[in-house]
């Protein structure tokens, strides 16, 4: 059964997207699971800018065919196949991981009618086509694509940080939206420094939580990877470390992935 893995953060900066990034890179390294990761940004997303080289812009009629807009124009004829999904993306692990590029509409309004209406369309052909589907979401609950998103997917990593504002927020708001309960919700904190005094395990005694807490530490790396269209040449390199706590929690949240159950 296709999975939908969704990615959401109720703060811009928090590393939603870099989170996203980095667990469906890992994902595609260890697993021969065909998968692909897409974003519902509005505006052009670092995931654009981690994956692709920017050649792609240099042809505009080569690079008009990909991404959610023209995946969205052809399922509107009916005749698309889940064959011809991977035509509409950029390979970026061969055979296993593709990157459907977000949407280029450049008028909120036409973007909010056109994606919020067609994004469950787009879920649902992602899941004829592929084993897994990473989306990184847009923050705020009250926007239908983030929240149709949300309604669909089957596993939500939530992305926090050690700001006792953001936590509090989180905890005493946000932690009971409606689109949130009855699901798999793991949390991860961005950027987790292992040095700070407020830790994971104090996170869960202040707010009296005991579901997953996973810690994402920064790595001066793989943010210049992502900033420097490197990201499939750093896993390339680094994925298969050892005693490294980054990719130890990346690890632990492929294993969450893998043995997730409906």
């Amino acid at each position: 059964m296709s999975k939908i893995i969704a990615f959401w953060s109720p703060w811009h900066g928090r590393g939603n997207t870099s989170n996203c990034i980095a667990s469906a890179m890992q994902f595609s390294m260890l697993n021969d699971k065909e998968s692909v990761i897409t974003h519902t940004q509005y505006t052009r997303s670092s995931m654009e800018y981690a994956f692709l080289t920017g050649k792609e812009n240099d042809d505009i009629l080569k690079f008009s065919d990909f991404g959610l807009d023209s995946l969205e124009r052809a399922l509107a004829t009916g005749r698309l196949e889940p064959k011809d999904f991977n035509d509409y993306c950029n390979n970026i692990v061969n055979k296993k991981l593709e990157f459907l590029p977000g949407s280029k509409k450049t008028n909120y309004n036409l973007f909010k009618e056109s994606i919020g209406q067609t994004i469950l369309d787009i879920i649902d052909f992602s899941k004829l086509s592929k084993e897994y589907t990473f989306i990184d979401v847009g923050t705020s609950l009250k926007d239908k694509v983030a929240e149709r998103v949300l309604e669909k997917a089957d596993i939500i990593f939530i992305t926090l940080d050690q700001s006792k504002i953001v936590l509090k927020d989180f905890f005493e708001e946000q932690i009971t939206a409606k689109v949130l309960q009855n699901k798999e919700v793991i949390l991860l904190i961005g950027r987790y420094d292992l040095d700070s005094k407020y830790l994971i395990k104090d996170i869960k005694k202040e707010f009296k939580y005991d579901g997953e807490i996973i810690g994402i530490p920064f790595i001066t790396e793989y943010s210049e990877a992502l900033n420097s269209h490197g990201v499939k040449k750093f896993f390339e390199k680094y994925y298969a470390l050892e005693d490294e706590p980054f990719f130890e929690s990346l690890n632990y949240i492929n294993d969450i992935i893998l043995n997730y159950d409906e």
